[in-house]
């Protein structure tokens, strides 16, 4: 098993292997650092920071990340750059909006400067048609200009944020005129006008314990049975009258009695009406809080959520890393034992040859400019071969020497030669 080899195919000690692994990881992390784009900004309603604002990162349709901005709204995140991103801002009961950032800058670009981009929410109208907002309400890329490096289509964002501000207003008229028809109604159920009552004539009727004075125009020459005759009709006359007065009274009086039972009872409906009507507010407004506190326990369980998954990734890239790291170690501790157990054998077998004397045989060889001298010990299984060339430069000589084809020193080659053979001279 090889590790790794420099280029004379020596193997690398553990402690310099590690350091050209770290050296590589360093190396690699700060490319990695350096290639991002940094977005930040602040996330508005009605001119202040609002919290429980996020913003979703989407590349290709697919959500890369969500990060959870401050509670006064700031956020900031990183985008690799030359790709194609969407960020969508949500708030619950908001309208969620999207914006395309594009972060492909010129080859050899510098010193890029963080993106600022601050976003104002509005609030979202049951009923509300938003699907133009569906695609990005504009697209921010490099532009490389004297004022900003990067620019957005304004004219673009306009155009739709002017649409949903429309939108927005149209709402809120219509719920206006749908309050104000319910006030009215409840006015009209509450305060209805009462008729006038009938006011019956009043009858004068004549007491009949008292007796009618003669009118002075009437003759004197009336008789007696006259004058009983007239008090005996003014009495049937007064009768009359005071029964027929009764049963006006009776009626007045049962037609008013109706009159205040109908308002009485027109009055219970419409309070019926109007606490039904409240009632009904108050449930709806009970459901609409109920439904905002789940949306947002359910936003913030998804957020717990993905923050528990980033972390278990990451610690799960962790162990992969340090796993990789153990079986370098390992394998470099594996490398070192061999060497040495290697070491160890050849040490072994030269202690031993040391008292063997081999067989020797010298050959020589010479050219116009060079000489060559080669030895060859021969021991029980194997052969040795040194060689020595000497090169004739005119003023002086230039020796080279080598041990079964690798150069070796001077010095090793003497002690080497000297120690097999006692008639060895240089």
């Amino acid at each position: 098993m090889k590790f790794l080899l420099l280029s004379n195919n020596q193997p690398l000690s553990v402690w310099t292997a590690l350091k050209w692994i770290c050296l590589l990881l360093v190396v690699f992390l700060t490319v990695e650092l350096q290639a991002q784009l940094t977005i930040q900004g602040k996330i508005k309603h009605e001119e202040s920071g609002i919290d429980f604002a996020s913003v979703s990162v989407y590349r290709k349709g697919k959500r890369l990340r969500t990060t959870p901005a401050k509670p006064n709204g700031d956020y900031k995140l990183k985008l690799a750059y030359g790709q194609q991103f969407v960020l969508q801002f949500n708030r619950p009961n908001m309208v969620p909006i999207k914006v395309m950032v594009l972060t492909e800058v010129p080859y050899g670009t510098t010193n890029i400067e963080p993106v600022v981009v601050n976003m104002t929410m509005f609030d979202h109208y049951e009923g509300m048609d938003i699907s133009f907002l569906d695609d990005p309400v504009t697209i921010i890329k490099y532009v490389g200009t004297e004022e900003t490096q990067f620019g957005a289509d304004t004219d673009m964002m306009r155009e739709k944020l002017e649409r949903l501000q429309r939108a927005i207003e149209d709402m809120k008229q219509q719920e206006a005129k749908s309050l104000a028809a319910l006030e009215e109604e409840k006015k009209e159920a509450v305060s209805e006008p009462v008729a006038e009552d009938t006011v019956a004539e009043e009858v004068v009727v004549p007491d009949p314990g008292i007796e009618r004075q003669p009118d002075p125009s009437t003759p004197k020459t009336i008789t007696t049975d006259t004058r009983t005759e007239n008090t005996e009709i003014a009495r049937k006359v007064a009768m009359e009258n005071k029964r027929k007065q009764a049963d006006s009274n009776r009626d007045v009086k049962t037609v008013y009695e109706n009159q205040l039972l109908e308002m009485s009872a027109e009055a219970a409906r419409g309070d019926k009406t109007a606490q039904q009507e409240k009632g009904e507010m108050e449930r709806q407004a009970d459901l609409e809080r109920f439904k905002r506190d789940q949306l947002l326990r359910s936003e913030r369980d998804r957020m717990v959520e993905e923050t528990i998954q980033r972390e278990a990734e990451i610690e799960k890239n962790r162990l992969t890393k340090q796993e990789w790291v153990n079986d370098i170690v390992e394998i470099a501790a594996e490398e070192q034992r061999m060497r040495s157990v290697q070491k160890q054998q050849e040490s072994d077998t030269i202690d031993a040859e040391r008292f063997i004397l081999p067989q020797q045989k010298h050959y020589k060889t010479q050219t116009f400019i060079s000489k060559t001298e080669t030895t060859e010990l021969i021991f029980p299984g194997r052969v040795v071969t040194y060689r020595k060339e000497t090169y004739n430069m005119l003023f002086f000589d230039i020796n080279y020497y080598y041990r079964d084809g690798v150069e070796i020193d001077a010095s090793e080659y003497q002690q080497e030669l000297s120690q097999y053979s006692e008639s060895y001279e240089e």
